[in-house]
């Protein structure tokens, strides 16, 4: 392979279970959203279920759904939904529903409520708000909501399952009293006269520090890819085995060495030096910068040793950029950028090759979203999470870049230094916008399509391709991407991104929210869910500081980023389930994509570049 890579050893995944299921001697769930942590959903399934899960797990239906196209007749429960889920599809596809409002009854009555007395019925879990302060049913509303979910039960829509909770891992005594409120919930449901055969509130770090929690089933998340749950300095009390490695080849060029990985596939920024890495040889480097498109190394050596070295490799030596056994693990990269190891895998990109070891089974990725349409209409299979490519705005922009190369040539400008000069640059899919249409554009309007590598190929269209030239140095000058936006702070961007609220809920003063409870209300307000965490478009590091748009109005964005999602505090703005939310765009109130590139640290070509499989991405043309 002369690319990068990532390489998955499914032996692993299934150690790492079969060695959780011996701490726990509890039922697990396996966990394998935002396409398995970045290891590639369909295959960690079926390594999990082959190590002894019996259970899947992911956050929406699209993803669901992904599982079920490929094969797999497992429970899957599915906990985040927008305020236009199909519940059908759910229905249809046999897929258990994660229920986390009073309201969300609501709209799964109405959405069921034509099947009522069929012999069909959605299997739902409950989920309970005991102390994270994200999504799931309030206590003030657990009464409300089991009353629902009994009547909908004695109507046929749905089958109650399970009863579920997350901890938030603010400390043992947090942890304790999150314990108790789940087991006064029990109480209440049974109660209210529900009866359910699952009830679960661990997922890996409980089920291993607070054994109490375990009850029917662990939730298998972090560990199931052989990472460590735990914070540097504690103990995880079983040995796990990293699934995941990442490498790729050493280049040498003018400005010294480098591997073909950065920013835009994933990598976080960190500190020169922070980071030293052994290549495939033996010999060690370290971190010199990490760019939008590359990884800059230095010699631990000499430089002059290890060009003499590169030269006389028949093959390129590889740089293990991840690989806890022969370099640096998740872990360091995540000390390094101020992280956890659950993002630094969970966003490589999926442009970069994945190989697998262990493979029993041949599997897809798990990224199809089908079945997609009901009835010649697009299903609403997962919360609203949309890239608005503005491809007019593309359209005036490559007019201008046209019209700027013809005036050179007319100045006496030569045709192939003019060609080079006003390329489009389109490596990283185009910064997101889909390499495809950008190319297609620049060549429409005479411009030279350029991209970084010819990994970068892949993701031009076939007819474009041989128009495409590869010129790693060219793609380093900001001019080649001038028809983004990007660069320029008074120009529009040609991308916006958008979501919806999942969930809204008023708390009192004292809430804490999210893990560590790193942000508590100081008084009454009402908090709102933005289904979209690191996984998809929002680094870790914006908390604190990243802020969104709701109803024309700033709201910041409080306690940590998660994998799947966010909380603002909305104060006393009236907000509802549905609502839209704008990340960042170009109209009056919006956010600019440059602020965000600000908070987050990366570079805003690279910020985009980098969202996650689960980002759709629609075009909008001229009306």
């Amino acid at each position: 392979m002369s690319g990068p890579r990532i390489d998955v050893d499914l032996d692993a995944v299934r150690a790492n279970v079969r060695a959780v299921a011996e701490l726990t001697g509890t039922p697990l769930l396996a966990v394998v959203k935002a396409n398995a942590y970045g290891h590639g959903a369909s295959q960690v399934a079926r390594a999990a279920l082959e190590g002894g899960a019996e259970r899947l797990g992911v956050v929406d239906l699209r993803e669901a759904l992904a599982l079920r196209a490929d094969g797999f007749t497992e429970p899957i429960l599915t906990w985040m939904h927008g305020a236009r889920t199909d519940w059908l599809a759910a229905l249809d596809a046999d897929i258990e529903l994660g229920i986390s409002s009073l309201a969300q009854l609501e709209l799964l009555d109405i959405g069921l409520g034509r099947l009522e007395h069929s012999d069909h019925s959605v299997v739902v879990h409950l989920k309970l708000d005991t102390g994270l302060g994200r999504n799931g049913i309030s206590a003030i509303e657990w009464e409300s909501a089991f009353t629902k979910a009994a009547e909908l039960e004695a109507r046929g829509l749905i089958r109650l399952e399970g009863l579920f909770s997350h901890l938030a891992g603010a400390g043992a005594a947090e942890d304790a009293a999150q314990l108790a409120s789940f087991k006064r919930a029990l109480e209440l449901a049974a109660r209210c006269g529900l009866t359910t055969s699952v009830r679960h509130l661990a997922a890996t770090a409980g089920s291993m520090s607070l054994p109490e929690s375990r009850f029917d089933l662990v939730r298998l998340g972090v560990s199931l890819y052989g990472l460590s749950p735990f914070s540097a300095g504690t103990e995880c009390p079983v040995v796990l085995h990293p699934a995941l490695s990442l490498s790729a080849p050493i280049r040498e060029d003018p400005r010294g060495f480098r591997v073909d990985l950065g920013q835009a596939v994933g990598l976080p920024p960190v500190a020169a030096g922070s980071v030293e890495l052994l290549d495939d040889t033996g010999a060690a480097w370290r971190v010199a910068s990490v760019d939008s498109l590359e990884l800059r190394i230095e010699p631990l050596e000499g430089a002059a040793a290890a060009s003499s070295r590169l030269d006389q490799s028949e093959e390129q030596p590889r740089l293990l950029v991840i690989d806890a056994a022969g370099s640096a693990s998740a872990d360091t990269w995540a000390a390094a950028a101020g992280t956890i190891n659950y993002e630094v895998v969970t966003r490589l990109s999926t442009r970069i090759p994945r190989h697998y070891s262990g493979v029993t089974a041949p599997r897809g990725m798990g990224l199809a979203h089908a079945p997609a349409q009901r009835d010649g209409c697009e299903l609403a299979l997962a919360p609203r999470r949309e890239l608005t490519v503005d491809v007019e705005l593309l359209r005036t922009r490559m007019g201008e870049r046209a019209r700027e190369l013809a005036g050179a040539l007319a100045a006496g400008m030569g045709a192939r230094h003019a060609a080079r000069a006003f390329s489009v640059d389109v490596s990283a899919d185009a910064y997101g916008h889909g390499a495809h249409l950008v190319a297609g554009l620049a060549l429409e309007y005479g411009l030279l399509p350029l991209v970084a590598t010819k990994a970068d190929l892949e993701h031009v269209g076939e007819a474009d391709r041989r128009a495409t030239l590869v010129d790693h140095e060219r793609t380093s000058d900001a001019a080649s991407r001038a028809v983004y936006g990007f660069h320029d702070p008074n120009a529009r961007v040609t991308v916006s991104l958008t979501s919806e609220l999942a969930h809204v809920k008023r708390v009192t003063a004292g809430h804490g929210v999210s893990y560590g409870y790193d942000w508590i209300a100081e008084e009454p307000t009402t908090l709102g869910l933005v289904p979209l965490g690191y996984a998809d478009a929002i680094p870790r590091r914006v908390a604190g500081r990243g802020e969104v748009v709701v109803g024309g109005e700033r709201r910041p964005i409080i306690g940590r980023v998660a994998m799947d999602q966010v909380v603002i505090d909305l104060q006393d703005q009236e907000a509802w389930i549905g609502m839209p939310v704008s990340v960042f765009g170009s109209e009056p109130r919006d956010i600019h994509l440059r602020e965000w590139a600000s908070w987050s640290g990366l570079e805003p070509q690279a910020f985009v570049a980098a969202f996650g499989p689960r980002i759709v991405r629609r075009e909008r043309h001229a009306e």
